[in-house]
């Protein structure tokens, strides 16, 4: 697969477009990603896997839930799931605890199914304060359940969970499940700290001239909800590795895309960058995803003004590390939007000491799809660019790091950085699930005073516990 480095009209581009080589992840077998799927294929660093549970969750599907604990049927895919985590490098040091929870039945009374939640609450508090991780065998696809579970576990509890559905693992291909079962070990051990796979060593030579930070913010909330609030995020790297990406949330009161609080959270990621690397980033790449065209002066003005004034806060203000910052498409933005882009970044304070092109820089790249036949194309637009990087650099740069995890999203098209923290946003909104059926309902008739304080109370503070807070959960 070759990449084209191509932009609309106006836009700097090296002359001629360059090919960029085929993603070259290093796994340590050695084999491509380009096939789609991750069997076989061992993880760079796996990490260690104890202090765990097994949770079987029964809900009155019999055709479509394993019988119960001894289920020889279960036994032989519990087994071929911890073969796999072997095979990828995790390493197990203790067995699994094994629960099962026989849940109480759907009723009109009860139709967020609080009562389901309080059973799970009451198993998992009985393992203590050492459980670490859970997995959970769902009876079939139930977002109440699953909302309510993740809820739980990480904002109460401060355990890492992931949730399969048992209705789908029992009708599966062989091949269907190892692919399943490595898709679950790929996110195992991202949440406990590994690293599944590293870039190539053009892309590593690159970002580790010196030392430096890939981040990516978005936001996501109900679009046919008014008055309901969004989730904002920033997720981003915290060593020369680029596989680790830990993200801050905020609860924004409307359901658009503008962030508040923007600089808090990019505060946070700094300091966790500096806890594991011991130094401060030097240079920061930022991609900006969900970007609405009325929102772009916003984006381009503010929001990079607000990254810029995090610096401050270290080395007595005069800390100012080099920044890129990149508002990403998954389709190729009209000529309105470009023109828009444009017109934005020239009429724009220059927000930098530095040297910054006259024009903004457009790239594209694609990678393989884990969901379509055909690769997918990602337009990107740096609004900000200090990073003495050329657009075919980070063109090539891109393959690289969007190789790094095959997606079954639709935000497959957003580069990684972004797409973590589209998937942290996701988390978030699950824990206000009970918020947004109350305002679609109408049952409550929330003013929007009452919306933030219902908000507030369901976030509980956000995921603040030590084993959770700066790591992958949300995965």
């Amino acid at each position: 697969m070759q990449t084209v480095s191509a932009a609309p009209s106006d836009m700097p581009l090296a002359n001629p477009p360059d090919i960029f080589a085929d993603p070259s992840i290093e796994l340590q077998s050695q084999q491509s990603l380009q096939d789609g799927t991750l069997i076989g294929k061992k993880f760079s660093f796996g990490t260690e896997l104890s202090n765990w549970a097994v949770l079987m969750i029964k809900d009155g599907h019999e055709l479509e839930e394993f019988r119960g604990l001894d289920d020889p049927i279960f036994e032989r895919k519990m087994a071929t799931l911890t073969d796999m985590f072997v095979a990828k490098g995790i390493i197990i040091k203790t067995q699994p605890n094994y629960l099962l929870a026989d849940l109480p039945r759907r009723k009109a009374s009860d139709p967020r199914r609080k009562a389901a939640t309080n059973v799970i609450r009451a198993m998992i508090k009985d393992l203590g304060k050492q459980l670490t991780f859970l997995m959970v065998f769902m009876s079939r696809p139930d977002e109440r359940i699953y909302s309510g579970l993740k809820h739980l576990c990480d904002l109460y509890l401060d355990v890492h969970t992931i949730c399969v559905n048992s209705d789908k693992i029992l009708g599966e291909s062989k091949s269907d499940l190892l692919q399943r079962f490595a898709d679950v070990a790929l996110r195992v051990n991202l949440k406990l700290g590994g690293i599944h796979d590293n870039l190539s060593h053009h892309s590593m030579t690159l970002l580790n001239q010196m030392p430096t930070m890939m981040v990516g913010i978005t936001t996501s909330g109900p679009s046919n909800l008014n008055n309901a609030p969004s989730v904002a995020a920033v997720a981003a790297s915290v060593d020369s590795f680029f596989a680790q990406y830990p993200a801050s949330m905020r609860i924004q009161q409307w359901s658009g895309t503008a962030i508040s609080g923007l600089r808090e959270m990019i505060v946070e990621r700094i300091e966790n960058f500096l806890n594991i690397s011991k130094v401060l980033p030097e240079r920061l790449i930022v991609f900006r995803s969900n970007v609405s065209n009325n929102l772009l002066p916003y984006v381009i003005e503010e929001e990079i003004r607000e990254v810029i004034q995090a610096f401050k806060k270290y080395r007595q203000g005069t800390y100012r590390p080099d920044l890129t910052f990149i508002i990403c498409y998954t389709r190729e933005p009209n000529e309105s939007t470009q023109r828009s882009i444009r017109e934005i970044y020239r009429a724009a304070p220059i927000a930098s000491a530095k040297t910054v092109p006259v024009e903004p820089f457009y790239f594209s790249s694609e990678v393989p799809s884990a969901i379509q036949d055909t690769p997918q194309r990602k337009h990107y637009y740096a609004v900000h660019h200090e990073i003495s990087f050329t657009v075919d650099q980070l063109g090539q740069l891109m393959d690289d790091v969007d190789g790094q995890l095959v997606r079954k999203s639709e935000e497959e098209g957003v580069g990684s950085p972004a797409f973590y923290a589209f998937r942290a946003c996701h988390r978030g909104r699950c824990y206000l699930r009970d918020l947004y059926e109350e305002i679609k309902t109408g049952s409550g008739k929330l003013d929007s005073t009452a919306v933030m304080q219902k908000s507030t109370e369901l976030w509980f503070g956000g995921v603040r516990g030590e084993t959770l807070k700066n790591s992958m959960f949300y995965l």
